[in-house]
């Protein structure tokens, strides 16, 4: 019983620390040639060299290159006035 409440626990332990990697996730549907912007659910962000990429990507330009109907989980930094970032991005699928 010991050993039963241990595992559960653990479990409990990761998926609370798996839930806060990322604030948002979805589907990318668009990325621009030169990999700056990426739409991802329809909504346009900014991507660069600084994003933090959990995961083998290939790099473009100005940024890492991630494939249509990928799946990601990622993390948004906002400034006024200009496109959101996506600062860190991990793959879903």
């Amino acid at each position: 019983m010991k050993f039963f409440c241990g595992v559960m626990a653990l479990l409990f332990i990761v998926t609370v620390y798996a839930n806060d990697l990322y604030q948002m996730e979805g589907t990318v549907s668009v990325q621009a040639a030169d990999a700056s912007t990426i739409m991802i659910d329809y909504q346009q962000y900014h991507i660069d060299h600084k994003t933090t990429v959990h995961g083998m990507v290939k790099q473009g330009e100005r940024g890492p290159v991630i494939s249509p109907e990928q799946k990601i989980g990622f993390n948004v930094e906002y400034a006024t006035g200009e496109i959101p970032r996506i600062s860190e991005v991990w793959f879903l699928q």
